[in-house]
């Protein structure tokens, strides 16, 4: 156009910082008629930002991953993926916004007696009114009587008795439930977890079930998905997870963490007695906020075409 100037769309990723500590790289790629310049940077420490709303801006768009549950041990169930949302909000120039990106789930080991742990909350603040992508749920493990829990996408169940066996439940409008878990007295086996499109499977005779889907997002120029469940265990068929979920153990080793900054489950772990073997940790959380402005933010580069920057921040600790 030779006289209009596109609109430009700055998309911000806020993981653990709002202020990049360093740019790693730094490339442009071109999506039908737009460009896309994007900045990927390293952070660590502080998993809270805060954001300052610029002049002319009225609405911004916002997407939420939560953290991803832990995968149980023992025949564990995989970790449920944390919630994914997404809206618009009505905004003005000068107003804080502060997000808090979870953290994954933790995974225990079978002789801990400890039950795996739910992922954070991914949240955004903004004048006093909190909107929250929940952290998935953990896998039930066998034997010590800790069920899947519910969260943004539900745990797998285990493979032990009811109520073990159950899934967790997902957030109504973020994620489903975990599958069911399998045990008919000599074939144990643990569930997948659920994620934002689809619960997690159901475990079958020594054969773990497949963690839920997720979702798939391009804002980099690749394909990568968010919230995915993590697979539970089965002695002869390993539960695989999809979209940042992790795939559950082999024998003494530990379940498959979730993928870091997509909100994916752990893997649940294998019936071994060892104390070093622990179900997979899930995989932190994400968020992205996005707004258009009249305003070039690059000073060297002329908007004649609609231009879109994106900005990544991911933890490195």
């Amino acid at each position: 156009m030779d006289n209009v100037k596109g609109i430009v769309a700055i998309l911000l990723i806020v993981a653990f910082a709002v202020m990049p500590v360093s740019a790693i790289t730094h490339y442009k790629y071109v999506s039908g008629s737009v460009t896309v310049e994007v900045w990927n940077n390293s952070v660590s420490g502080s998993s809270t930002g805060i954001f300052i709303v610029p002049t002319g801006v009225t609405s911004i768009n916002y997407t939420l991953v939560g953290a991803g549950g832990a995968g149980g041990s023992h025949y564990g169930g995989g970790g449920g993926a944390g919630g994914f949302i997404n809206g618009t909000l009505a905004v003005g120039a000068g107003d804080s916004m502060v997000f808090t990106v979870g953290t994954g789930g933790l995974g225990q080991t079978w002789t801990s007696g400890a039950a795996a742990t739910n992922g954070g909350n991914t949240t955004i603040a903004y004048l006093g009114a909190p909107i929250d992508a929940f952290g998935g749920g953990a896998g039930a493990r066998r034997d010590a009587g800790v069920a899947a829990t519910a969260g943004g996408s539900g745990g797998g169940g285990g493979g032990d008795a009811s109520p073990r066996l159950t899934g967790g439940a997902g957030q109504a409008g973020q994620g489903l439930a975990g599958g069911t878990g399998r045990n008919n007295g000599v074939a144990s086996a643990g569930a997948g977890g659920g994620g934002n499109q689809s619960a997690g499977s159901n475990a079958a005779d020594n054969t773990g079930g497949n963690g839920g889907a997720g979702v798939t997002n391009t804002l980099d120029g690749t394909s990568v998905c968010y919230a995915g469940g993590g697979g539970g265990y089965g002695l002869s068929t390993k539960g695989t997870g999809t979209c940042g979920g992790g795939a559950a153990s082999l024998v003494d080793v530990n379940g498959v963490d979730g993928t870091a900054n997509t909100g994916g489950g752990g893997g649940g772990a294998s019936h071994s007695a060892s104390a070093t073997v622990r179900g997979g940790n899930g995989g932190s959380g994400i968020a992205i906020i996005s707004y258009a402005t009249p305003t070039a933010v690059s000073g060297t580069i002329e908007l004649m075409n609609p231009y879109q920057v994106v900005y990544f921040w991911r933890r490195t600790a």
